[in-house]
């Protein structure tokens, strides 16, 4: 949480022309995300729900319930 909140800080300072420069990137992930802030906020939302989903799927697979 505290790196996660970190980067948020940062990016808050981001100007549009920053987040409006080309994604650096290389591949499928630059075609998808051809800027720096449509690569940032695919980073920072959709990629970690994807990974807190994956964490739900394993702990109902072994038996555990819900994280409360």
């Amino acid at each position: 949480t505290e790196r996660y909140e970190s980067v948020c800080g940062y990016v808050e300072t981001l100007t549009d022309g920053d987040l409006g420069v080309e994604n650096p990137m290389d591949g499928g992930f630059k075609e998808k995300f051809p800027t720096l802030g449509s690569a940032i906020s695919f980073m920072l939302n959709n990629h970690i729900m994807m990974h807190a989903g994956q964490v739900s799927t394993w702990r109902r697979s072994i038996g555990l319930g819900p994280v409360m």
